[in-house]
């Protein structure tokens, strides 16, 4: 089974070697799978998406991670849930119904256009 998901990370590999990866910054799964992307791309961009920044726990993951994948770069966004939050005043966040509302794909294209990734 393994080999299989490597053989999938290569193949992408040939085609760029720059890559996002939407990273929990604590689940297993986005652990193993940085694990398995960074010996096969020059630079692997992790966007943690907060909900609340700058918890100790996952700073303390996200300097770990870049001091042991020399060619991981971490990006800190709002998750868009935040946005939501912030429009209708909800958690504590000061009210804004102006705040633009963003899904999961127009945060994934701002970050391969800000970035340059395809």
């Amino acid at each position: 089974m393994m080999d299989k998901a490597i053989d999938i990370i290569k193949e992408v590999a040939l085609k760029a070697d720059r890559v996002i990866l939407f990273h929990s910054a604590s689940g297993k799964d986005s652990i193993a799978l940085l694990d398995l992307i960074s010996p096969y791309f020059k630079e692997v961009v992790c966007a943690y998406m907060y909900v609340i920044k700058d918890l100790s726990h996952i700073n303390r993951y996200i300097n770990y991670a870049c001091s042991k994948y020399p060619n991981v770069k971490y990006i800190q966004i709002p998750h868009f849930a935040v946005y939501s939050f912030r429009r209708i005043g909800y958690l504590g966040c000061i009210k804004n119904e102006k705040q633009k509302l963003y899904n999961m794909a127009q945060l994934t294209d701002i970050i391969r256009e800000k970035y340059n990734i395809e």
